[in-house]
């Protein structure tokens, strides 16, 4: 075997693990994926529920209907 051939073999052998790699981080990322999913799902159904329940607190407070609130600044703050 010519010296040639040995480095075209090693430049080979450099890509299929090259390849090799990207292909295993690639399964990984996918892997992961559904982690991630279940985060921002599970998030999602928190910030739901406190909409909820702000909603249903208010409404039986009977805060629905905010009035603005005139405030009597002392003179001093002229």
């Amino acid at each position: 075997m010519s010296s040639d051939e040995s480095i075209t073999l090693m430049e080979e052998n450099l890509f299929l693990t090259d390849l090799t790699m990207l292909l295993f981080f690639l399964v990984e990322a996918v892997a992961v994926l559904p982690l991630f999913a279940q985060s921002v799902a599970v998030v999602a159904v928190v910030a739901v529920a406190t909409a909820v329940v702000t909603v249903a607190v208010f409404t039986t407070l009977g805060l629905t209907e905010l009035e603005p609130v005139l405030i009597d600044w002392p003179d001093c703050m002229d």
